[in-house]
This record gives C-alpha cells, structure tokens and sequence, in this order.
C-alpha cells in the first residue's frame, strides 16, 4: 500500500479518535462541558466522507440531498473530498469527481473544496498549486487545503503553527483562511477561545485567520446573537478581516440559492449592515475584479477590497 492509501486507510479508522490533548489545556477548553458545533459537523463529515468511498453515485446523491440546507453543505464537501481522494489512490477511465460533478451542478465551489481536502492527504507539488491558481475558485481549494490540515493535522498546522514550504503569499494567506476555519471548529464556535487560539499565532498571519472564522460564521452560524456579539469585539482590530469573511459565505450562499437566515444575523451584527446591503457590496467588488484571466488571484483582490471597505466603514 502506497503513502497516500495508508493516509487515507488512517484517515477512515482513526479520525473518529482525534482528541486535541494539547490544546484541552487551556483555560478555554477546561470550562467546556460539550462541543456540539464540533461533534456535529466534524461526524456529518466523516460519515459522508466514509459512505462516498463505499457507496455507488446514483446512491450516494439521493443520500446527499437533505433539505437542511446547512448539512447538506457539509455532506456535499465531504463527498467531494472522499472522491477526489479516491481518484488520486485509483484513477479510473472516468473520474469519480467527474461523475459526482455532474450529478450536483449547484455545488461549484464545494467541488474545489472538496479538492483542497484531497489535496491535504499528500504534500501539494508545486505543478498543482501553479493550476489551483490559474482558476477562480482555486482560492477555495487552498482553503479548505488549510482547512483539513488544520483540523486533521492539527499538532502540526496549530500547535506547532506550521506552513508548508512551496506556499507564496497569496496561497500562504489562503491557506490560512482554511486554518482559521479550523479553529473555529475546534473552538465549537466559542468566541473566547476562538479569540485564545488565534492570539497564539504571529501577528501577520491572524488577519487571514479571522478572515476564515468569519467564512465559517457566515457559513454555518453561532449558537445565538450574544456569540456574534462577542465574536464582533473580540475580533478588535481585525474585525474588517471577520465582516469580509461573512460577506464572502453569504455571497456564496447566495449564489447557490441557499437559505441564509443564519447568514442574516451575522451580517445584521457583525457587519453592521443589512444581508442585502452585504450581498451588493460582495457583488460591486467582484464587478471590479472580474476583468482579463479569471484566476485565484482575483479571488485575493475581491476578499482584499470588500476588506478595505469594511475598514473604512467601521
């Protein structure tokens, strides 16, 4: 068996087991009776990761089409992921990706999302990263790259806070969007211990971070207000970097004709405006970026710009 099949053999037996022994020292975590952000979401993933890679495809997209709109996010990602693996482990005259794609045409960037956790499951080569960043949505592969080596590999991307080598700054920042959702995750959505773990990294990575935390606020929402609340004066002076992350999720969102009535609250009172005021502005600055090759790189400069606008108008 192969490096990446023994991963994936791993991945499939021991990831029910993760316990974050390190990081349940501090003070955050002590305080903390139940996670259920954390459970939920993370055995919604991994039960879909594990029945894409057992179960055939006209199966497997009746089983992913739930109507909470929330779950079936997560259980479309991690099918992707799962397939993807697959298709690197085993290619076959016809991708398993292909095949997924097809039958989920509403799912665009949770295809690339679901590349990116594929890709976590082996070292990125830099031939890959050049052609994840020649495509717009490539961004959202590099994120969730982060985002599965932060939470799957977490002594190493969190406690140790370490980067890959081949990253350039536009991937590195990426890439640390994706860790930021981790740590969202592992916080359970807590806004005193997302706080805790993102002061722990240097000062020019947690603008990145917050900016993932905000992705994910967006995506999935907070327990209730009081939490976007706090989530809002914690973020202190990358709360610019928070509200242009909501305003990435709800653009999403919103263009794969999602509910966001969770999306709602969080833009209400993170981001001081209405949804449909934080819909136009993502829309006005990805007018701006859309010009010539669309690539990752425009994915950058569109997150860059709607952060200028929150930072002029706090």
């Amino acid at each position: 068996m192969d490096n990446l099949s023994t991963l994936v053999e791993q991945l499939h037996s021991q990831v029910r087991r993760r316990r974050f022994s390190k990081l349940l020292k501090s003070p955050g975590f002590k305080s903390r009776s139940h996670r259920h952000f954390h459970f939920d979401i993370i055995n919604l993933f991994m039960d879909a990761y594990v029945a894409a890679s057992e179960t055939d495809m006209s199966n497997l997209v009746r089983q992913l089409n739930v109507e909470d709109e929330i779950e079936r996010r997560i259980l479309i990602e991690a099918a992707f992921a799962s397939v993807a693996t697959q298709d690197l482990i085993k290619p076959g005259e016809q991708s398993r990706i292909d095949i997924l794609r097809a039958s989920l045409p509403d799912s665009p960037v949770l295809v690339y999302q679901g590349l990116g956790g594929a890709f976590a499951t082996t070292d990125l080569e830099s031939s890959t990263l050049w052609t994840l960043k020649q495509n717009f949505f490539g961004w959202m592969a590099l994120d969730c790259f982060g985002f599965h080596k932060g939470y799957f590999e977490w002594a190493t991307t969190i406690d140790r806070m370490a980067v890959p080598a081949n990253l350039d700054t536009m991937a590195r920042y990426a890439f640390d969007c994706g860790v930021g959702r981790a740590l969202w995750l592992i916080a359970d959505g807590e806004p005193r211990v997302v706080k805790e773990l993102v002061s722990r990294f240097a000062p020019d990575r947690r603008a990145a971070l917050w900016s993932g935390i905000g992705l994910y606020t967006g995506f999935v929402g907070a327990r209730d207000h009081n939490d976007l609340k706090k989530l809002r004066k914690l973020a202190g002076a990358d709360l610019c970097h928070l509200q242009e992350g909501i305003g990435l999720a709800a653009f999403i969102l919103n263009d794969a004709k999602q509910t966001l009535a969770h999306t709602k609250g969080a833009s209400e009172i993170i981001c001081g405006a209405t949804l449909t005021d934080v819909l136009q502005l993502a829309s006005d600055q990805l007018a701006l970026n859309s010009t010539g090759d669309i690539t990752a790189e425009n994915f950058y400069n569109w997150k860059r710009n709607m952060n200028r606008f929150y930072s002029r108008n706090r």
